[in-house]
């Protein structure tokens, strides 16, 4: 019960800077900067609490749960791409590592382009 209750406040709290990022940070000729600069800073946090779960394992609930799940989870899911990436390659998974790569951001845009398409 718990584990869902710091899932539930970290998820609020990550929709919320979301929304206040897309907010704020205005896109420039047309490039979704909000978006660009909330993964890119997902990916960082993923790392940093991660890590912080390796390191101290004392604070494991709370950071997995609030902090990765939540937070992470509702402001950005490309935080556990990069993650899920960056362990490939350090496993020496080039091969999967570049597929999943690929695929990821091919069959992600299909998928996008085809859901837009299916509701106009």
């Amino acid at each position: 019960m718990l584990e869902c209750a710091l899932v539930m406040v970290g998820g609020a709290l990550g929709a919320l800077i979301r929304y206040f990022a897309t907010k704020l940070i205005v896109p420039i000729n047309g490039f979704p900067l909000s978006t660009f600069m909330v993964n890119l800073v997902g990916s960082f946090l993923i790392g940093i609490f991660t890590a912080v779960i390796v390191k101290y394992s004392d604070f494991s609930l709370v950071v997995k749960h609030l902090l990765i799940v939540g937070f992470l989870g509702s402001l950005t899911t490309f935080s556990t791409f990069s993650l899920d990436l960056v362990k490939l390659f350090e496993n020496g998974d080039f091969v999967t590592a570049l597929m999943y790569l690929s695929l990821s951001i091919v069959i992600g845009f299909c998928f996008a382009f085809l859901g837009l398409k299916i509701i106009n």
